[in-house]
């Protein structure tokens, strides 16, 4: 006899800066392509099924714009968030813009349990930088990852030329799916 799975729909924000970095980080896990202009309009709602425990859960990924100019849109994706992911690149500045968005969500949202995690971009090797968001996590009470981009192999000569004008990053998707079932797990927790 087969025990029937419980099953859920959470909607995850994903915040942060820089754009095209956190962009990567969620096509790494979800698998999606992205038309050359959706991103004009400040969100990306993408969704993915995973299985978590005993637990069929479908995930809302929206990904909202740093913009400044989309700070009302962006607080709307915020309503209704079983957890967000907060990405930030590995530099001081980085560690400054991940409190932001941390206060941003926090102030924007009405549960104080909904969970959260810190995902630093590794995009250089600051040990120091490491062990303040380390500490900035544990602060928020937060999960914190460290995810170091690699760039995409080229398909073409032409794309390789390209490249070199252009950064294209990809991250490695166990990584990624372990950050998402995670923080999928801890909302669980929360429900």
């Amino acid at each position: 006899m087969s025990e029937s799975k419980n099953e859920y729909l959470l909607k995850i924000s994903i915040i942060g800066s820089p754009d095209k970095l956190k962009t990567e980080f969620i096509k790494s896990f979800a698998e999606y392509q992205l038309p050359d202009h959706s991103y004009m309009h400040g969100v990306i709602i993408n969704t993915k099924k995973i299985q978590v425990d005993d637990n069929n859960v479908k995930l809302i990924l929206a990904e909202t714009s740093e913009k400044e100019f989309y700070r009302k849109l962006r607080l709307s994706y915020y309503r209704g968030a079983s957890g967000a992911v907060i990405c930030y690149e590995k530099t001081n500045d980085g560690l400054k813009a991940a409190t932001y968005w941390y206060n941003d969500f926090r102030k924007h949202i009405t549960s104080s349990n909904i969970p959260v995690t810190l995902v630093c971009i590794n995009t250089g090797s600051d040990e120091l930088i490491t062990s303040a968001g380390q500490l900035l996590a544990k602060q928020f009470n937060a999960k914190y990852y460290e995810l170091t981009p690699r760039p995409k192999p080229p398909k073409s000569r032409y794309l390789d030329e390209r490249r070199k004008r252009k950064r294209f990053l990809i991250f490695n998707k166990d990584e990624c799916e372990n950050i998402f079932r995670d923080i999928t797990r801890r909302a669980l927790e929360t429900k």
